[in-house]
């Protein structure tokens, strides 16, 4: 186990400036072993690592604190003393610097202009009635189609009706005809019974 001399340890320990201990109690071995050097030499060399890290990182605010060292002294196996070190307290407590974030503003917005937005809206009024009209136009033109075909089917039918009329007109000419021939060659042909024979003829005709 280890033996540490109390007395050249605080001073080899008061030279690095880094450590503090308070004066001790109890009676220490007066000669420093190699084992206890090594020992020693591990926490001065992991201090002195922590100052450059501090000094590299600008950033990093290091608030000073006393670093206490405590010593615990026990008995050994082999009868000698043992002295422990916490080393928590040494290590500065880092604390890092918050630092306000800043946000762009977003650009103000532009007033609205008033004559530009009359212009759209009667814009697009004169486009809503550009588009009624020509649904209107569309509409018209589609009565004035079914119109004029339906004018074509009785144009039609006035054409067949005329053709029919002209028929009958040459078949009463016709008979007249005939009736005045038979007049001329002597025939006594009565009006009234002519009559009858026409409205017989016509009755026939029909059924």
């Amino acid at each position: 186990m280890l033996k540490l001399a109390s007395p050249e340890l605080e001073k080899f320990i008061m030279a690095t400036n880094t450590l503090q201990t308070p004066t001790p109690s109890l009676v220490y071995p007066t000669k420093v072993t190699t084992e206890q050097e090594l020992y020693a030499k591990g926490f001065v060399d992991a201090l002195n690592n922590l100052r450059n890290c501090d000094n590299s990182q600008q950033q990093v605010t290091v608030p000073a604190e006393p670093s206490t060292t405590t010593i615990l002294s026990g008995v050994g196996m082999s009868g000698g003393s043992i002295t422990y070190t916490n080393l928590d307290d040494s290590f500065p407590h880092v604390a890092i610097k918050d630092e306000p974030q800043t946000v762009p503003n977003s650009p103000p917005l532009s007033p609205i202009d008033m004559e530009t937005q009359e212009k759209i809206k009667l814009e697009r009024k004169r486009q809503r009635n550009r588009v009624a009209a020509s649904k209107c136009r569309k509409r018209k033109l589609e009565r004035i189609s079914k119109l004029e075909d339906k004018v074509k089917d009785l144009k039609g039918e006035n054409l067949e009706l005329a053709s029919v009329v002209k028929q009958l007109k040459e078949h009463v000419f016709s008979l007249k005809q005939q009736v005045i021939d038979h007049i001329r060659t002597g025939c006594n042909i009565p009006v009234y019974n002519s009559m009858q024979m026409f409205k017989n003829n016509d009755d026939s005709d029909i059924k």
